[in-house]
């Protein structure tokens, strides 16, 4: 006779979400076993048995962030109108969420990038193509802005400078900068377009 497996007595994407905002705040290498424990509100038993251990649930936690970021993009990537349009209302969009992290995390994925080493071999995949996907959109948004005639810059290069410059607005914000300043630092970056 076949085992029936326990139902989980928790909810498992409650507690993801709280390992989320974990290693968002501290990182990978700084979030231990214990607070991660604590902040999902499950046993040592339940995080092995659900999860496999602090590697998985970072990797599901990538994955749950990437998925929110990616849909945010893609949304706002494929509106109509010319390009440079896009781009201008895809980079208000996505400083409105630099500033609305009262917390001044950063990008997980940008943090993570930094600890790249200390992470598994998955999750360094999975890192590595999220930054290759932002790129590729934004790349596509600059070509598409050169070939209508409304950008001048070469389209690879100002992508990663935008993806740039938007990394150092989260910092700027992971430092304690108010949304004034995060605000105005955007349009200056809108302003280059």
């Amino acid at each position: 006779m076949l085992a029936v497996p326990r139902p989980l007595a928790f909810d498992r994407d409650a507690a993801l979400d709280r390992a989320l905002d974990v290693f968002w705040l501290r990182g990978y290498q700084a979030t231990s076993i214990n607070e991660l424990l604590a902040a999902m509100a499950i046993g040592r038993g339940s995080l092995y048995a659900t999860f496999g251990g602090k590697p998985q649930v970072f990797l599901a936690v990538l994955e749950r962030y990437r998925e929110r970021w990616a849909a945010l993009i893609a949304r706002h990537a494929r509106a109509p109108g010319p390009a440079r349009a896009v781009m201008i209302d895809l980079l208000r969009a996505m400083g409105k969420e630099i500033t609305s992290d009262r917390l001044g995390r950063g990008c997980l994925i940008a943090n993570s990038a930094v600890e790249l080493r200390h992470l598994d071999a998955d999750a360094q995949q999975l890192v590595r193509q999220s930054l290759e996907r932002l790129e590729a959109t934004f790349t596509a948004l600059t070509t598409r802005a050169a070939a209508e005639g409304d950008l001048r810059q070469e389209p690879i290069a100002l992508a990663r400078f935008l993806i740039a410059a938007l990394n150092g607005i989260r910092d700027v914000a992971k430092a304690g900068g108010d949304r004034a300043r995060i605000h105005e630092l955007v349009e200056s970056l809108l302003a280059i377009l």
